[in-house]
């Protein structure tokens, strides 16, 4: 009986976000290509991969590309709320509510509140969307973006912001939704198909020694043609950069402060290979 009821939910659960929708979204990052300025514009997707039942809910599943990384949510929409899965809490939280009026408010997740400022209508290819400005009482989080439009979420990303939020250059590395994409509203903004994704070297060894180090670096590849070698500090910064068309590199790191780094090795294809590397003293 009770596998019936669950296949009963599935069946009637959502017309919101039918299998397809796609959001993207542009980010700003530090890139891996060596030919990129240190600065560039890529895309975050997010998209239904299937109508499935999570923790007995029926809901969506939500698969989020980035680069080479591939994650998983799951949300459920219900009476114009849309709730989303915290696996920190293990439970279903409140993402947004579209039943609030201008003077009140919803609390996200456990503790946000999301004041409604005013409220406004957006016609999306024939078919109006309430649109919200709220704001926040935390002026630290800000966790939206203005507009958030019924059923397509927040201007700035679906899901709360907790990650990808230092500076690039002058702007947050959010930059925005550029295109949305369901079966009842249809296509509104540029969708792209999204371009091969960098992958780790599979074909040349990398070796990075000593490490521990105390003042010198050796990066040594077997390959034969010329890759990049790039460091960074903790906040992604780019501290030293070489195209190394030998073998071997060899790095004077004395000035570098005791702590961790990342150095990474990329090649023309946009391949790469990361190492956290260590400075003893």
């Amino acid at each position: 009986m009770r596998y019936l009821m669950l296949l009963l939910s599935l069946a009637l659960a959502q017309t919101w976000a039918p299998v397809g929708t796609t959001w993207q979204y542009k980010v700003a990052t530090i890139p891996f290509s060596p030919f990129q300025d240190s600065c560039v514009v890529e895309v975050i997707q997010l998209k239904v991969v299937k109508d499935t039942i999570f923790q007995g809910v029926a809901c969506k599943k939500v698969e989020q590309r980035y680069r080479q990384q591939v994650s998983y949510y799951y949300v459920y929409e219900q009476g114009g709320k849309i709730y989303y899965y915290d696996t920190s809490v293990n439970n279903f939280l409140l993402l947004y509510d579209f039943n609030v009026v201008p003077g009140s408010f919803w609390i996200r997740g456990i503790d946000d509140t999301v004041w409604v400022d005013w409220q406004d209508t957006i016609v999306v290819n024939g078919v109006a969307l309430k649109a919200l400005y709220v704001h926040e009482d935390d002026p630290v989080v800000m966790a939206y973006r203005n507009p958030i439009i019924e059923n397509i979420g927040s201007w700035s990303f679906f899901f709360p912001i907790n990650e990808y939020r230092r500076k690039c250059l002058n702007f947050f590395n959010y930059l925005g939704l550029s295109c949305y994409q369901d079966s009842v509203v249809g296509t509104w903004g540029n969708c792209i198909v999204l371009k091969r994704e960098a992958k780790e070297f599979s074909n040349m060894d990398i070796w990075v020694y000593p490490n521990p180090f105390r003042d010198r670096i050796v990066v040594r590849t077997s390959g034969f043609y010329p890759v990049v070698v790039r460091l960074y500090d903790l906040h992604g910064r780019l501290l030293k950069e070489e195209v190394v068309q030998g073998k071997k590199v060899e790095w004077d790191l004395s000035f570098l402060s005791k702590g961790t780094y990342g150095l990474v090795v990329i090649d023309t294809n946009q391949n790469y290979r990361s190492f956290i590397i260590i400075k003893s003293q």
